[in-house]
């Protein structure tokens, strides 16, 4: 049922399509922030309770979301520094050739929580 895009649009598609097939889900996980707003404000608009009947999580820690006033979790992976790393790997590689020197990068994701979980606990 999924064809590919990512818009506000397709997320509320989307949504509702899963909904419709799964109406007793408590959680969806979007692949994106972009179609997860989209789900978040399909929601919002029809009533339902975010996080109290269902949780939603985006990924990309986009901060094209920042107008929306239910902040949506998210997973940043950390997308400037991926491409900073990257750009930097490829000019040494220009400037040196085959002797640039190899080398690992390692970039920590991180959850942005948002409004959009549930918090256990007192």
């Amino acid at each position: 049922f999924y064809e590919g895009g990512s818009s506000l649009l397709k997320g509320r598609e989307l949504t509702e399509c899963i909904l419709t097939r799964c109406p007793d889900l408590d959680f969806i996980y979007y692949s994106n922030d972009m179609i997860g707003a989209g789900g978040l404000l399909y929601l919002l608009d029809r009533g339902v309770d975010v996080p109290g009947q269902i949780g939603l999580a985006g990924f990309n820690g986009s901060e094209l979301l920042d107008g929306i006033s239910v902040r949506l979790a998210t997973m940043d992976a950390g997308r400037r520094e991926t491409g900073r790393e990257a750009a930097e790997i490829v000019l040494e590689r220009i400037e040196r050739g085959k002797g640039a020197e190899k080398r690992r990068v390692e970039l920590t994701p991180q959850i942005q929580f948002g409004d959009t979980l549930r918090r256990k606990g007192p």
